[in-house]
């Protein structure tokens, strides 16, 4: 009897929901109570959740104007990534439960969206199912992808929309027609889009490694490039982009016509360990059920979240074999996929050589030496140029989040791999078996096991507090370093008072930066006066920070601020000269 395909599709999606219950157990019995992991962007993105469902649904407002953080200055969400498709994702299910449920439910999506679209793409390139499975099964379940699913990254977790992007623009560009060729220029537009809807990173990266492979597909199509059809493909594929595209980028154009970004400085971004190294890529994850422990103890993993890059011993073996069969029958294609994985290679590596976490030195030659007049020197990259001289290069802050192109086209050769070992397997029983073995090995390879580190977000007692409060006096946390905490910005969702910190990152505000010096001495005179200019009514000092309580209380009480309480961890005090 023959399966329905939307009975063999419906299979498909459960599938894929079920392992991504099982890479991120215990989350399905938590969805609406606690988060995965230790606070940090996570937190910030449900509150992200939350302040867009509030400021849709309640207020009527701009969602990207917060007014009530860096108080009285304010704040634009543009200072940081937003990711308004996951958002999106996440709103109907926020506004049925609470910020976290749609939080985890955005996270959620992305391993099923994943495994999905990757199983579609290989599906459609090798016509094999067991094969499509493997595939998708790997890619969705990436330490990559489970690190920045654990460092709660909802921007850089968002890696669905590759394959459907790259599974379009491989269409379009064959050299041979293509049936369905608007079909195929709409899916890649639709997913760029998507892309920049997700992250800008994403974005960015994705147009360079685009450009490589249309500059060494023109070996290729020669003369068919002169022809209208050749250029149709890309106006449609334009028509649905661009519009999506400047949606995405227009509150940062919008910021940046207001204050200039600021960029790092070439010293920093040349030490930087966000840069891979050639070993992450053959590391497990910190966080695999065996060998992780082992890996943590023996290597340098300071920056495990954006260094996890393995690949796996299954896949890269396979791929090998797929690049080898691919070359015998498609040598535009395999060029096209060495040219991308060579590329996005090379650019995670950085500006410059890392090894193990340390940046490589090498001896200079004599007349070296003596011409530069140093004896030793780093090992600079092509990165290093694309700094200095490409725009918008040097806005970037982890180069090794282009080895997700170098992940993603690692499955698809493993997938020709696979569909060239199946070929010797001429019986279905046996190719259900070494479907189901390859499966369980790459499962086995990637899985973390069950996460015991979570957190809940019901706030402390004096939000509680704040919140009944019949005022909107603003609030300020000391030790100062504490009000860019993203759980303090998420209390904003409770508490409902503007706050004089935020989720600042790497760029913090010009009223942060001229007030921090002052801050950071309190309690003194000028600190509780800044006070008043800011028009601050509640301080809120942790006592966990300050050695004795009753001498920063009457510490405070000398300088004008009353007591009122512990709640908690904090001590509550009252600016009653504001």
């Amino acid at each position: 009897m023959k399966i329905p395909g939307w009975v063999k599709g419906s299979l498909v999606g459960i599938y894929f929901v079920l392992l991504a219950i099982l890479f991120t157990y215990p989350l399905i019995t938590m969805m609406s109570t606690r988060i995965i992991g230790q606070p940090g962007d996570n937190i910030y993105y449900a509150w992200v959740i939350g302040w867009v469902k509030k400021a849709i649904f309640d207020l009527q407002v701009n969602p990207l104007n917060v007014w009530f953080l860096n108080y009285p200055e304010g704040w634009n969400l543009a200072f940081t990534e937003i990711a308004p498709v996951q958002v999106l994702i996440a709103l109907p299910f926020a506004l049925l439960a609470n910020p976290l449920f749609g939080y985890n439910f955005s996270m959620l999506s992305t391993y099923v969206l994943a495994g999905v679209f990757m199983f579609l793409w290989t599906k459609s390139l090798t016509g094999k199912t067991g094969v499509a499975l493997i595939a998708g099964t790997a890619f969705a379940t990436l330490p990559f992808h489970q690190a920045h699913f654990l460092a709660g990254h909802l921007n850089i977790a968002g890696i669905q929309w590759f394959p459907l992007y790259f599974w379009g623009l491989f269409e379009i560009i064959k050299p041979e027609p293509v049936k369905q060729r608007v079909k195929f220029s709409l899916i890649a537009g639709a997913a760029l889009g998507l892309i920049g809807l997700t992250s800008m990173y994403y974005l960015y990266m994705t147009a360079l490694v685009t450009l490589v492979i249309l500059v060494i597909n023109l070996f290729f199509v020669r003369k068919r490039v002169l022809k209208w059809q050749y250029w149709s493909s890309f106006l449609w594929m334009g028509l649905l982009a661009l519009p999506l595209i400047a949606l995405a980028l227009w509150p940062f154009l919008a910021l940046e016509n207001q204050v200039s970004m600021p960029v790092r400085d070439i010293s920093v971004a040349r030490m930087l360990a966000a840069s891979a190294s050639p070993l992450d890529y053959i590391l497990p994850s910190t966080d695999h059920f065996a060998v992780g422990n082992w890996v943590n103890q023996h290597f340098n993993r300071q920056m495990w979240i954006e260094n996890t890059l393995y690949l796996g011993f299954i896949p890269l073996i396979f791929a090998v074999i797929g690049g080898i069969a691919l070359k015998k029958t498609n040598k535009r294609l395999i060029y096209l996929i060495l040219a991308a994985i060579l590329f996005a290679w090379i650019l995670s590596l950085g500006l410059d050589l890392f090894l193990d976490g340390e940046r490589l030195q090498i001896q200079m030659p004599g007349f070296l030496a003596n011409l530069f007049n140093r004896t030793d020197t780093y090992i600079p990259l092509p990165g290093l140029l694309l700094y200095k001289y490409l725009p918008f290069y040097d806005r970037m802050r982890s180069f090794a989040r282009f080895g997700v192109f170098v992940m993603l086209f690692v499955q698809v050769l493993m997938a020709f791999g696979l569909s060239f070992t199946w070929e010797y397997i001429r019986s279905q029983a046996g190719r259900a078996v070494l479907t189901f073995l390859l499966l369980l090995a790459v499962v086995a390879e990637f899985y973390p096991g069950i996460y015991d580190r979570t957190f809940s977000a019901d706030g402390r007692p004096v939000d509680a507090w704040l919140a009944q409060q019949d005022d909107a006096g603003a609030v300020i946390q000391f030790p100062f370093d504490q009000v860019e905490n993203q759980d303090l910005v998420y209390a904003t969702l409770t508490n409902g008072k503007p706050f004089v910190g935020g989720a600042f990152s790497s760029f913090p505000p010009q009223q942060y930066q001229s007030i921090k010096p002052v801050m950071q001495n309190f309690p003194d005179a000028a600190s509780v006066a800044l006070l008043d200019q800011l028009g601050v009514t509640y301080v809120l000092a942790d006592a966990n920070h300050y050695t004795n309580d009753a001498e920063l209380i009457s510490a405070c009480e000398t300088l004008g601020l009353d007591y009122i309480d512990t709640m908690g961890e904090e001590l509550v005090f009252i600016n009653m000269k504001e």
